[in-house]
């Protein structure tokens, strides 16, 4: 196979861990709770970060999971 110029990629490749589409104020990250969502829903993912955090957001989600799920019991 023959590459040619345009089989060549020069530009920058993100893959990264979206976050964002929930964030949490100040005020709501005490009960993390959006008032966006009903009472008794809850959201545990990195919708809740104010950004991207860059790395695997694994540990914090697990963090936020175990918080909120003292809160709801």
């Amino acid at each position: 196979m023959v590459t040619t110029e345009q089989d060549i990629f020069l530009g920058t490749l993100n893959a990264g861990h979206p976050g964002g589409m929930l964030p949490l104020t100040e005020a709501e990250a005490q009960t993390l709770h959006s008032p966006h969502l009903p009472d008794n829903l809850y959201v545990c993912d990195a919708s809740l970060l104010p950004q991207s955090l860059g790395l695997p957001p694994i540990l914090t989600i697990m963090a936020l999971a175990k918080r909120i799920a003292k809160q709801i019991l």
